[in-house]
């Protein structure tokens, strides 16, 4: 399954939509079909994990934010163009196996520890000291695509010119 970005208006914001309408679709009819599974809401539960399976993060109940960061720093962590990370209330989130931490200041001045595999090298979460209450998880290690899209998108004048902008009340669009 594809991952899109939205682009305001751009072609193909129908193809996206419908897209992400049969993926939707498709995991409710899977819910219909295993009454124990959960999509979404207070029961649901979700496991990220680093590349090699070694160090995992199990999350309970839906994320109190999805946000896409353009700074340098997290294009520097993912060797990316950006980072996603959910947030979930520190009690709603264990984690399991070693990793090793790595501590930095943020920009705001407060710090963070990132916690990441030592065998594969995969950020898997991370602790901002500016929220004590809540632990970010890197989307990607979900390997989720119907994973809640980002609502929010910070440092966006970082942002490269190539990516498109996140709208998050729609689908988003390929580019």
């Amino acid at each position: 399954m594809a991952t899109y970005i939205a682009v305001d208006g751009g072609p193909g914001e129908a193809t996206a939509r419908r897209s992400w309408l049969r993926m939707r679709r498709t995991m409710l009819m899977a819910a219909v079909m295993d009454p124990g599974r959960h999509i979404g809401g207070v029961g649901m539960e979700r496991t990220a994990t680093c590349v090699c399976g070694q160090l995992s993060v199990g999350c309970r109940g839906e994320p109190a934010r999805v946000s896409l960061c353009h700074c340098l720093a997290c294009q520097k962590r993912t060797g990316s163009t950006y980072g996603i990370a959910a947030f979930f209330r520190r009690e709603a989130v264990e984690s399991k196996g070693r990793a090793r931490r790595y501590m930095r200041s943020s920009d705001s001045g407060y710090e963070v520890t990132f916690h990441f595999c030592p065998d594969c090298g995969s950020t898997v979460f991370w602790e901002p000291h500016r929220k004590v209450d809540m632990i970010a998880v890197a989307v990607g290690a979900f390997a989720d695509p119907a994973f809640p899209p980002p609502s929010q998108a910070v440092y966006e004048e970082h942002r490269h010119p190539w990516i498109g902008i996140i709208h998050p009340s729609r689908p988003a669009s390929p580019l």
